[in-house]
C-alpha cells in the first residue's frame, strides 16, 4: 500500500527517468549569445559556443566555452513541458559562483530563449536575457 502510495505520487518523475527523448533534438552545439544587465542602455554582447552532451531521462549534461571566463560546465533538467534549467560552473575562476539559466525552445526546437541569473562573491544579482542558436 506505501509502495502504491509512493508510485502514484512520484508517477511523472518516475515516468521521466524512462521516457526516450527523441522528441527533444537538442543535442549538439549551440551558439550562446548574452548579456548584463546594467544601469545603461548600452548592452555589451558576449558570445560562447555550449555543446549540449548527452540527454538521458530528463537530465542534461552540456559544457560550454567563453573566451574571456574559460570553460564551463552546465547540468540540469528538461521539464515535461521542455522547458530547460541548466545550472554552470566556471572550474578555473572561482571568484565566479556560477548561476542558472531557464530556456525555452521554438517549436522547430532550434532556438532556445531565456534569462541567465548567478551571484557574485559580493552577493550581488547579475544576469540577463540570452539566445541559443543550434550550429
Amino acid at each position: 500500500m506505501v509502495l502504491g502510495s509512493l508510485i502514484t505520487t512520484f508517477q511523472h518523475e518516475i515516468r521521466s527517468i524512462f521516457q526516450k527523448n527523441d522528441e527533444i533534438p537538442i543535442v549538439g552545439k549551440w551558439d550562446c549569445e548574452w548579456s548584463e544587465d546594467t544601469e545603461s542602455d548600452i548592452k555589451e554582447y558576449q558570445s560562447d559556443i555550449i555543446e549540449i552532451l548527452k540527454i538521458k531521462g530528463r537530465n542534461i549534461s552540456a559544457k560550454g566555452r567563453n573566451k574571456e571566463f574559460g570553460n564551463y560546465t552546465l547540468n540540469g533538467r528538461i521539464t515535461i513541458s521542455n522547458l530547460i534549467r541548466l545550472d554552470y560552473r566556471v572550474e578555473a575562476r572561482k571568484e565566479l559562483l556560477g548561476g542558472s539559466i531557464l530556456l525555452t525552445p521554438n517549436a522547430r526546437m532550434d532556438i532556445l530563449e531565456g534569462r541567465w541569473m548567478e551571484f557574485t562573491k559580493s552577493g550581488k544579482v547579475i544576469g540577463s536575457k540570452t539566445k541559443w542558436t543550434m550550429k
